[in-house]
């Protein structure tokens, strides 16, 4: 899911901001307030998908981070540290 929402972010921040400013900025005058309202619009999207997609990448690597310690096959210490990176991302997405 954190990797699809990593393409949809892609796509948001990629193709279509990129559009709407080359939009923008070929629009005559009288158009450009418009112009810059949608590319706005785009960019409050592109923020949504981004943090949605930061919570999501959070989640999963507390998920792994409790598979990891609770089965402990591998070093916990891994886990203990995707568990804390999964804090990290997951506090900075909210």
């Amino acid at each position: 899911m954190a990797l699809a929402l990593y393409g949809v972010l892609q796509a948001v921040d990629g193709v279509a901001l990129k559009q709407a400013v080359d939009a923008w900025a070929s629009a005559p005058e009288v158009e450009k307030s418009v112009r810059f309202a949608s590319a706005e619009a785009i960019r409050w999207l592109e923020w949504g998908v981004r943090s949605y997609q930061s919570f999501m990448l959070g989640v999963t690597f507390l998920l792994f981070a409790i598979v990891i310690v609770w089965i402990a096959r591998t070093s916990r210490a891994i886990g203990v540290l995707m568990g804390l990176s999964g804090l990290a991302t997951w506090r900075r997405a909210g």
